[in-house]
């Protein structure tokens, strides 16, 4: 069976597949328009206002544990933010901070590998699988686990803010 995702890449040039049946909207913001709320998790940026309603804005990268870039980050610098939903609590929705679009790619579920034993635990446990885009690797977004450990990370920390 062939299941269809939205192709990113994170930290430029980390291929990420999220399922399109979990992806609500792109968007883009100033860095500036996301608000750092004191005491939340690290990889929450902050709220971002979307029409009325708070955001919240997770950086993908920094949540897989990958080494954050270099460069010089700037109020007006423009975000691409892939917003998902969980499917088990219908308002439940955040915001993903994507280095690039790549489009909509199917995949069959044959050519989905194991999350490899030489991945950080945290990331074995957010990803659903491997497989291959063009011949480059794309790791599967498990979006249910994201909710999930970001969930468990703000009663762990004792955050006042939930999700």
């Amino acid at each position: 069976m062939e299941q269809e995702y939205f192709h990113l890449n994170i930290r430029q040039s980390v291929g990420l597949l999220i399922p399109i049946t979990d992806t609500v909207e792109v968007v883009t913001c100033q860095r500036d328009e996301i608000c750092p709320i004191p005491g939340v998790v690290s990889p929450i940026r902050g709220v971002l206002n979307q029409r009325g309603r708070l955001l919240w804005i997770v950086g993908l990268g920094d949540l897989l544990g990958l080494p954050p870039l270099s460069e010089k980050k700037r109020p007006q610098d423009q975000l691409t933010v892939v917003i998902i939903s969980s499917q088990q609590e219908a308002n439940l929705r955040l915001g993903g901070v994507v280095s690039r679009l790549q489009g909509i790619v199917s995949v069959s579920d044959d050519a989905i590998r194991p999350v490899p034993a030489n991945y950080r635990r945290q990331a074995r446990w957010l990803l659903a699988g491997i497989t291959k885009i063009e011949n480059q690797k794309a790791a599967i977004l498990n979006v249910a686990n994201v909710f999930q450990h970001l969930q468990q990370s703000a009663i762990a920390s004792r955050s006042m803010v939930s999700l």
